[in-house]
């Protein structure tokens, strides 16, 4: 065998294999390869290949065959080396090559038929297909000599087509169609091999060889001869035939299906027939009953109809008796509902007219009626139903009527009694009599009988009885009992004839033309007899008789209750018209211009008073003369006898009078309204009219833009208290309103105060008598002390006038700027009127952090408020976890509810024990039990809110409601966050301008506050008395031995010193009561205690001594602390009455000495008349601490030398409470005070200048701090206003925004900023601060007070800490040791109290100490708790060496991380006492403690007897060395309750909030 017989013999078998293959998996080549794809091959290609798809078995067969055909011998000759096995593989290659190329011609081939190609390429592809099929024949028989091949062509459908012979190449396929004549046609069939050729079993011949080549030669002839035959007609037949037989096939399946539905159907059908069959028949059966049925039915209708008529002739009857019983029965209802309201309107009636009589008539009325409706009821039937429910009605209410009617017959019967009583003291006794010791007696007896007699009076008439009605008889002996009393009063006739009018007006109560319809026991109020016996004093000291005149007019229009401010604003206005005579314009102009502030002032400001006030009664242009005033001297007489008169003439006059202009008209209108209801003119002083034309001036430069203002946008003015500052508010309110065409300046006016009482006051005083004549349209936001709804804030800038507090204008600001800004110019047409600056630019915040209720917190908050009230454990869903995206925010507010919530038990048992807290008790339900109180006041503050006010709300409700269901759907807690930070400079300085009012101004510092934060000027106002002629104005003078003393007055009777100083609070207590007791002999006494513990302490002192001294102690010393005025406001007013009040009638009885605290220091008017005690020098403030504010030294000096009266100072001070040192000076006092020292003036006025300039050392300390805080303020609201315009608005809800609007003030500004362009403002480009360069420079950032602080655990290893405890671990195999139980416990700590910020380190001490170095918590936590969980016991305890160590770096920690050392916390725990470190002593280590700022927190575990000694006098001298207090705290326990212990240190890890709770502000 030739060598390329191995390559050809492997070739042929790979190509076979492939063959094989292909036949194989025909199916899977037939197949399409999606719904839109075409199969690999037709099937139609299929059968012109010859291929045929072959079993598996087979193709295993013919595998193996033809293995063992071509590889032996091949396989042979390469083991005997005759050929290489490279051959062989060439060849394998060669057969596979050739099987793909072979496959893939026949792909080409048939894949690109198309019927626009010629016979001619049909032709060359038929020849090339024919090539292949006769190679794979020839190779076939050169390779298989063992079989024949069959000759024979297969068909479609597999039968033998007969086998083409080579007789000139002209035969056909026999075939019963004749071809067409054009071979055009694509579908050509062309001849092939059979498939099964190899299959073949039958044997060849001898000379088998050469049959083949002949054979082979053969079919190459005729293959050539076939390709110039005409195959076109006969593919086409053979093509059409297929797709013929395809259509036959498809239908005839078609007709097979069709008649198998058919099948089915007849099945069906014929299933119905059967069916329909027995339903006919059922049907009929049915029939036959149902005719039956409806035999029966007609039969037994016929019979129903005669029984209905029957029943219905019945019916008829019955409804007929029901119907009339029905009427009969509502008849009744009506009758008797009709009787239950006439009763009960009857009832009302009798119980609201007051009258006794017409309430037992009633009473018995509704007894009969009752009565009547109960005999009744036998015959009411089913209405008894309805009647008994109306006659409970009836009886109720007869049963509270008569209660009333039973108190008011206890009343009555007790006021009765007393009047009887009282008749018996006979009349006042004469004027020799009266002074005698029996006299004064008798004085006090009639006194006594009057004061019990009006109280038994009042007390009826607050039960509701309208006793001149009920007892006119009682009326009239009680009137003659307090005439009988009130000729104690010595007056004149006319004076006496008031009196009587005041007591008949108090007595009887008659209907007034104001209000004729108003309730009796509303007529009333709250009067008191002291109020009474101020009304009556008032008329007493006042000899004018246009007082007395104007007086009778007055009480004749008034009710009781208006009495008292009626007489006492009649008693003012008449005394400032008597001063008005002695007005000197003159000397008004000389105190404007020579004014030390006026004088300093802007260059504006001097030209402006300049030309107004320049000397000289020559009329020039711009100059205030008389005939430009608004009531000239010569007119003052007509003014108290005709002051209508006079106003007439002032009108007449305005017209001609250019300078006062419309503010004449402004005068005139609330003159006439004063002399309306009082009688008298009311003018305005030429201090008065002079301020305004000054204010008028500055707004006029303003809208001029005027150079010589330079950039000042803010004029205040300095108003002493009583000088009319409500007046000049109003008026310069009235003018700025007017427009422009009225004489006015054409803006809108806001006037905010700071408190919310006083504001609504003012309002209603000039709401009608100015506002509403003016045409002015005017309202006021906190009116009858109620905040404005959400209609009035859309409208507010519809109102040319609006009184407000500084909240209102807060939220106005803030709702316009989150509302999009469109009326933010509305502030720019817009005047500020500011009353009391100091107290609302001062001494507050210059910013207020605007907050709003959270609503997702809100419910977190209220939840766990909710099971601290149930007193549950909390539920799992409560706890904040270590994770969440929310854990921050819900730690933070988890551990700030539980914290208040603490502190609101705390605060209701203080307010329960009568101590002061930050709230007060409240009545509204409203307010659910609490309210805020303003801090300087005292007063409730309603405008406040906080997370504190709003926890104790909520338990209140919780409390008083059953179900807390209700409590949360009604009134859910908020939880407030702050939204906005709100610049007041920047909110002020959005309006026109501001115009401010204020009684003081403060000092230098204080003044340039103002200046650069508001941009103002200051104008000081003379005090109208200071310009009248005569000796009529008065300062407070500091008691010296000089002052002019009585007669019979000892040496020691007064002070003899201006500054008393002692170094012990029992020597100046003493040295207090010694004074007051012996100077109240002489005049009244006031005490002004630095706090309201000391006040007590005072107040205690001299009742004490008054009571040896055998005196009513409650009725001498007068009690105006502010705890008294929350105990009870209404005895707070009969004390203040009292307090400028002598003991007894008599001129001779001595004065009562009242206590008050710093709140009595402040705008508290002790009214003084007495005459003799004027000319002793007047009231006598004795000060207790003088305070380091000018302004409130200002204030304490005022309580006295008020109006035309004189009054006196001294001040007992003591030394330690001056014992602070300033930064860069000494302390408050001369250094020789702090021995105890003496001075008079002026050297005292020296020693208060020395205190005063001491307190401006903190006084610029706290300025400095409230500029960087405006600095801060200011920024942080210019980016909540650029937050505002982005789209969506400022992103409440944004944890990354509350945590930055809560700490604006610690960051550095750019910090700030970058955080706000970071998180909300998209890194947008922000604008420049507004502020100037230099008032920036200076800012500094506070510390945070949320920032982290040190931890320091340290952990006991020492051997004892193996010992085993009774509890059993977690697996239940075997017991905890106590470093087990130690271990639990700290990592709880580690994982519940400590936060991610925090710095936390551990401490293993046994004989020596074993750090695991501080890390933050947030990074580090696993770190710690790994080291927690590897600590094993050792040897002895070196306590105190853990101790200084872990201090020494909480300290380190601190400054490094400049965090407040205070909030350092260092936890030890420990089983024993120190055993082991002897060079760290107990002292040693108290030294070392001095150093450490933090707390400590000691747990000692099972300590004996013996050893719990001796810890315990280490721990005091530890505690002493840390400042005492909490700042070390000892906690002893057992180890069966250690888990208590360290509760009690997760509590004082909790009162460190995490977080800022900012929502008080």
């Amino acid at each position: 065998m030739p060598n390329g017989q191995s390559l050809w013999s492997y070739g042929l078998l790979a190509y076979f294999f492939m063959e094989l293959c292909f036949r194989l998996n025909l199916s899977l080549l037939l197949q399409k390869k999606n719904e839109s794809g075409s199969p690999l091959y037709t099937r139609q290609m299929a059968t012109l290949l010859a291929v045929r798809e072959i079993p598996t078995s087979t193709f295993l067969a013919q595998t193996v065959a033809l293995f063992c055909l071509l590889v032996p011998v091949p396989l042979a000759r390469i083991q005997l080396n005759d050929s290489s096995s490279e051959q062989a593989i060439f060849g394998i290659l060669a057969g596979i090559i050739l099987a793909i190329l072979y496959h893939s011609l026949y792909m080409k081939l048939f894949k690109t038929e198309s019927p626009s190609e010629t016979s001619r390429a049909v032709k060359l592809r038929c020849c090339l297909a024919r090539i292949a099929m006769c190679l794979e024949g020839s190779l076939a028989m050169c390779c298989c000599c063992c079989k024949e091949p069959q000759a024979g062509l297969l068909q479609d459908d597999g039968t033998q087509l007969p086998v083409i012979e080579s007789h000139g190449g002209q035969e056909r396929r026999d075939r019963d169609v004749e071809a067409p004549a054009s071979a055009d046609s694509p579908d050509y069939r062309l001849p092939r091999l059979d498939p099964n050729f190899l299959e073949s079993s039958s044997d060849t011949a001898a000379g088998s060889t050469a049959w083949r080549c002949c054979k082979c030669i053969q079919d190459f002839r005729g293959f050539f001869e076939f390709l110039f035959v005409d195959v076109g007609a006969e593919v086409q037949v053979i093509n059409q035939r297929a797709l013929d037989a395809e259509l036959v096939a498809q239908q005839a399946e078609s007709h097979a299906k069709d008649a198998e539905e058919r099948k089915v159907t007849a099945e069906k059908d014929a299933e119905k027939s059967v069916i329909l069959a027995d339903q006919a028949k059922q049907d009929m059966e049915a029939a036959k009953r149902l005719k039956e049925e409806a035999d029966r039915q007609a039969q037994e209708a016929q019979d129903a109809a005669k029984a209905f008529k029957a029943e219905e002739a019945r019916a008829r009857k019955d409804l007929k008796v029901h119907k009339d019983k029905a009427a009969k029965e509502m008849g009744l209802i009506n009758h008797r509902a009709s009787q239950v309201k006439t009763c009960i309107e009857e009832l009302e009636e009798a119980k609201q007219s007051g009258e006794m009589s017409s309430l037992e008539t009633a009473v018995n009325a509704t007894s009969y009626t009752v009565e009547e409706m109960n005999h009744s009821l036998a015959d009411a039937g089913e209405a008894a139903k309805v009647v008994v429910p109306l006659m409970q009605i009836i009886v109720n209410k007869q049963a509270e009527c008569k209660a009333v009617e039973s108190e008011w017959r206890r009343s009555l019967d007790n006021l009765k009694a007393r009047v009887k009583q009282a008749k018996e003291t006979p009349g006042m006794l004469d004027a020799e009599a009266s002074k005698s010791q029996a006299g004064a007696a008798h004085v006090r007896k009639l006194t006594s009988d009057a004061e019990s007699v009006f109280r038994c009076l009042m007390d009826a008439v607050r039960a509701g009885i309208n006793v001149p009605k009920s007892d006119s008889e009682t009326v009239r002996h009680a009137e003659e009992i307090l005439t009988k009393w009130q000729r104690v009063f010595n007056c004149s006739a006319k004076q006496r004839e008031l009196i009587q009018a005041i007591i008949v007006n108090v007595v009887w109560a008659k209907d007034r033309d104001s209000d004729p319809k108003m309730p009796f026991r509303d007529r009333y109020g709250d009067l008191t007899f002291t109020e009474l016996c101020f009304c009556l004093q008032t008329v007493q000291k006042s000899e004018s008789p246009t007082f007395v005149a104007e007086g009778l007019k007055l009480v004749q229009s008034k009710y009781p209750k208006d009495l008292q401010g009626a007489l006492e604003y009649l008693n003012t206005l008449v005394f400032l018209l008597d001063y008005t005579e002695r007005e000197d314009i003159e000397k008004a102009k000389e105190l404007f211009r020579t004014s030390e502030s006026n004088a300093t002032g802007p260059e504006f400001l001097k030209k402006l008073i300049g030309t107004l006030c320049e000397a000289g009664n020559e009329a020039k242009e711009g100059k205030y003369v008389e005939d430009e005033a608004f009531i000239k001297k010569a007119d003052l007489q007509l003014a108290k006898a005709n002051p209508a008169e006079i106003l007439g003439q002032i009108k007449q006059r305005g017209m001609e009078k250019k300078l006062l202009a419309k503010f004449r008209d402004i005068f005139v209108n609330l003159a006439e309204e004063q002399q309306k209801q009082y009688g008298v003119l009311m003018a305005p002083h030429h201090t008065q009219a002079i301020a305004l034309l000054i204010f008028r001036d500055f707004l006029r430069l303003l809208t001029e833009q005027s150079p010589d203002l330079n950039s000042i946008k803010a004029l205040i003015a300095r108003v002493a208290t009583g000088e009319g500052k409500s007046m000049l508010i109003a008026a310069q309110a009235a003018f700025v309103a007017l427009s422009e065409s009225q004489g006015g300046a054409g803006k809108k006016v806001h006037v905010i105060g700071t408190d919310e009482r006083l504001v609504s006051r003012d309002f209603k005083s000039f709401e009608k008598s100015l506002f509403e004549k003016m045409g002015i349209k005017a309202m006021c936001l906190c009116r009858d002390s109620k905040e404005a709804d959400g209609d009035t804030w859309k409208n507010v800038w519809d109102y040319d006038v609006v009184y407000c507090l500084p909240h209102h204008v807060s939220l106005l600001y803030t709702q316009e700027v989150t509302s999009g800004g469109s009326r933010l110019d509305n502030f720019k047409n817009c005047v500020l009127l500011i009353d009391e600056v100091d107290a609302l630019v001062i001494d507050k915040s210059p910013t207020d952090l605007v907050i709003d209720n959270h609503a997702r917190l809100s419910k977190y908050a209220m939840n766990i408020a909710e099971t601290l009230h149930l007193g549950q454990g909390m539920p799992e869903d409560l706890l904040p976890k270590r994770g969440e995206a929310s854990y921050e925010e819900k730690q933070r507010v988890y551990k700030i509810v539980q914290q208040r919530w603490k502190q609101a038990k705390e605060i209701k048992r203080m307010v329960e024990a009568g101590s002061a807290t930050d709230f007060l008790r409240s009545a509204d339900f409203a307010d659910a039990g609490w309210v805020a109180k303003d801090p300087k006041s005292g007063l409730p503050d309603k405008s406040k809110q906080s997370t504190q006010l709003e926890i104790l709300r909520f338990a209140h409700r919780l409390q008083s409601s059953p179900d807390p269901n209700t409590v949360k759907d009604q009134f859910p807690m908020k939880w407030f966050e702050p939204v906005f930070v709100m610049s007041k400079p920047l909110v002020f300085g959005s309006y026109s301008c501001i115009l401010g009012f204020s009684g003081t101004l403060g000092n230098d510092e204080e003044k340039k506050f103002l200046q650069d934060a508001y941009k103002c000027a200051f104008l000081d106002v003379p005090e109208f008395l200071r310009t009248c002629s005569g000796d009529a104005f008065h300062t407070t003078k500091w008691t010296t031995p000089d002052l002019k003393r009585p007669e019979n007055a000892t040496k020691g009777d007064f002070p003899q010193h201006g500054i008393e100083v002692h170094p012990s609070v029992q020597a100046q207590l003493s040295s207090v009561s010694g004074l007051a007791i012996r100077a109240r002999r002489h005049v009244p006494v006031l005490i002004i205690a630095g706090s309201t513990d000391q006040a007590k302490m005072v107040l205690d002192d001299l009742r004490e001594q008054a009571r040896k001294n055998c005196l009513q102690d409650w009725d001498v010393v007068r009690d105006l602390s502010f705890a008294q005025w929350e105990r009870s406001k209404m005895d707070y007013k009969d004390n203040l009455f009292l307090s400028t009040q002598r003991v007894g009638l008599q001129a001779t009885d001595p004065w009562r000495i009242t206590v008050t605290d710093g709140s009595g220091g402040r705008g508290t008017d002790y009214k003084i008349f007495d005459s003799e005690a004027d000319k002793l020098g007047g009231l006598l403030l004795i000060v207790m601490r003088v305070p380091l504010s000018s302004r409130e030294w200002t204030q304490y000096q005022g309580r006295t030398a008020r109006q035309d009266r004189r009054g006196q100072m001294c001040a007992v001070l003591c030394s330690q409470d001056y014992s602070d040192r300033a930064e860069n000076s000494g302390r408050a006092l001369p250094d020789i005070a702090y021995a105890g020292q003496s001075w008079v003036a002026p050297e005292a006025e020296d020693v208060a200048e020395q205190i005063m300039a001491f307190g401006t050392q903190y006084s610029q300390k706290a300025l400095r701090e409230s500029q960087c805080e405006l600095v801060a303020g200011w920024r942080a609201h210019e980016l909540c206003e650029v937050a505002c315009k982005l789209d969506g608005g400022l992103p409440r809800e944004d944890n990354n925004f509350l945590k930055w609007i809560k700490g604006y003030r610690f960051s550095t500004l750019a910090d700030f900023e970058a955080d706000a362009k970071k998180h909300f403002l998209g890194g947008k480009e922000i604008p420049k601060c507004a502020l100037p360069e230099n008032y920036i420079t200076p800012y500094v950032p506070l510390v945070r007070p949320d920032q982290g602080r040190g931890v320091v655990f340290a952990l006991d290893i020492s051997g004892s800490m193996s010992l085993c405890t009774e509890q059993v671990k977690p697996e239940g195999d075997g017991k905890l040791t106590r470093l087990d139980v130690c271990k639990g416990h700290a990592t709880k700590l580690l994982n519940r109290d400590v936060e991610d910020e925090d710095m936390m380190g551990l401490v293993l001490f046994d004989n020596q100490t074993y750090w695991k170095e501080p890390v933050s918590v947030g990074a580090g936590r696993a770190e710690i708790q790994s080291a927690i969980e590897k600590a094993k016991t050792g040897g002895r305890t070196a306590l105190r060496l853990a101790i200084s160590e872990g201090a020494k770096k909480l300290t380190n920690i601190s400054e490094k991380q400049k965090w407040q050392a205070s909030r350092s916390v260092l936890i030890v725990l420990t089983d024993g006492s120190d055993s082991n470190d002897t060079n760290m002593t107990v002292d040693k280590l108290a030294l070392e403690l001095e150093q450490f700022s933090g707390t400590m927190l000691l747990i000692t575990v099972g300590l004996t007897s013996g050893e719990m000694r001796t810890f315990e006098g280490d721990f005091v001298k530890w505690n002493k060395a840390l400042g005492g207090g909490d700042r070390a705290r000892h906690f002893k326990a057992d180890w069966e309750d250690v888990d208590a212990a360290f509760e009690k240190v997760r509590e004082v890890l909790e009162e460190e909030v995490a977080g800022l709770d900012l929502s008080a502000a």
